[in-house]
């Protein structure tokens, strides 16, 4: 298996969810969507695009940091 760290992606999100560019993002590893931070998600880089409302996905930065659920 491999695994970025790294890099620029589109990732999955909650169509309802929205982000501004430059907003933390976080993984939902229950819902295998991104989120905003928030308790019990693991924090993983920056919205590098904007994502409305309706859309399925969201250009993010991956940060490279290891982390653990905040």
């Amino acid at each position: 298996m491999e695994i970025a760290t790294t890099g620029v992606y589109d990732l999955p999100k909650a169509p309802a969810t929205v982000f501004a560019l430059g907003d933390r993002v976080a993984w939902d590893d229950t819902a295998k969507v991104i989120a905003p931070p928030a308790a019990g998600l693991y924090p993983v880089g920056v919205a590098i695009t904007a994502a409305g409302n309706g859309a399925v996905a969201v250009r993010v930065r991956l940060d490279g940091v290891a982390t653990a659920a905040a």
